[in-house]
Order: structure tokens, then sequence, then C-alpha cells
């Protein structure tokens, strides 16, 4: 799990399937990264409705599904999946819980209620859900109280860009677990899952560490 920017490792060097990871404005983010007509894209989910499935910008910082690497059927079972969902799935809803297996086997996103949806850190698990690589012990997950101030950050944020009946409507999801961005992104380049949460935790922080230092190098 070492997390470079393009720099000092060219996206080019993407084994299948790889894991993009950014801290910016204050907020970590997470995607996948798979190669599609000879070049390396980003899937990721970037706000409500925002699926993005495009060439990857230059400052995102990655590395490679590590836990695949025994496995290149998988990987390569992966790949085709995310590619699916990239060029398909596009109308996917911000959310503060977790949805499981949000997508079917066409790569087609799974109508849900109102309120609901996915963060970039819970599309990243679904999608390895659905291929049944479960990257966290959910039965370890805890509740912080630090969350709260995330998801009534969404929820206002989404207030502002007019999604007002769904941020309303997640209300009712305040207090739900959380799965940051950085937990994700160690445990999906990590070379052995699941994690729990203390390892996902602790993990997480040497992301974050680790790509603030070669930010700032």
């Amino acid at each position: 799990m070492s997390f470079l920017a393009r720099s000092a490792r060219p996206f080019e060097q993407l084994d299948v399937v790889g894991i993009a990871f950014l801290i910016q404005n204050g907020q970590n983010h997470v995607g996948f990264l798979v190669r599609y007509h000879a070049q390396i894209h980003i899937c990721h989910l970037a706000w409500h409705h925002a699926l993005v499935f495009q060439p990857v910008p230059n400052y995102y910082f990655w590395d490679d599904c590590h836990f695949l690497a025994d496995d290149r059927a998988s990987a390569l079972s992966l790949a085709g999946y995310i590619i699916a969902i990239g060029t398909t799935a596009h109308d996917v809803p911000f959310g503060i819980t977790y949805i499981d297996n949000a997508f079917d086997h066409h790569g087609r996103f799974i109508a849900v209620p109102e309120g609901l949806g996915l963060t970039c850190a819970t599309f990243v698990m679904s999608v390895l859900s659905h291929l049944a690589f479960q990257i966290f012990d959910l039965s370890t997950w805890s509740w912080r109280f630090s969350d709260i101030w995330w998801q009534w950050k969404i929820i206002r944020r989404l207030r502002r860009d007019g999604a007002t009946d769904h941020a309303n409507t997640m209300r009712r999801h305040i207090g739900s677990r959380r799965f940051r961005p950085e937990e994700v992104a160690a445990a999906a380049s990590g070379p052995e899952i699941p994690l729990t949460f203390q390892d996902a935790r602790r993990r997480g922080r040497v992301v974050i560490t680790d790509v603030r230092a070669a930010m700032q190098g």
C-alpha cells in the first residue's frame, strides 16, 4: 500500500485495477482506475448524480489493488464491471448510508428510495461487494461522533445545490456508520481483505500522512 503521484509512478504502470486517492479542499476522495481504450480512466462518484468515467487527471495519487495480485481472472472481471458501470450508470444519488450491491450485473444502478445513495467510498465498496470482495469486516465497524458533523455538512451542501427533498429525507439517516475514503483506499489497495475497523483506521491514517507528505514535497 503506497499511494504515489503520477510523477513518481506513471498511471501507465497500472496492473489491472487500481485505486485513486485525492486530498482537496479539506475533503478526501477515492475511486477506481482501469484501462479503457488504451488510456487509464478513473471511475468515481464525484457528487450527487455525478458518476464520472474519464481519463484520470494528473493530480491523483494511486496504487494497485494488491489483494488481486494473484487472481488475474478476478481482476479482469472487476475491471470489466467497472467499465460497464462507468459507461452505463451516471445517475447515481449521493447518500450517507451504505448500500450493498448497488448495481446490477449490467452495471446499471438499482433505484433506491429518496434520501439514499452512495458516497465515493461506499461506491467503491459496493462495486467490490458485487464480485464478493468484502474489504471490511462490518461486524467490527463503529459509529463515530465526528461523522455526524460530516453528514450534516453533506446535507447542507445538497440543499445549496437544489436537492432539497433528497437532503431533507437524508436527515433520518444521520448517525449512520461512515466509511471514510482513506480507509477504503487503504483496504482496497492492501494485500489482504477484509480489514477490521481498527486496522482500517490505522492504515487510513497512513494513507493521509503519506499523501500529504508527497504533496508538500
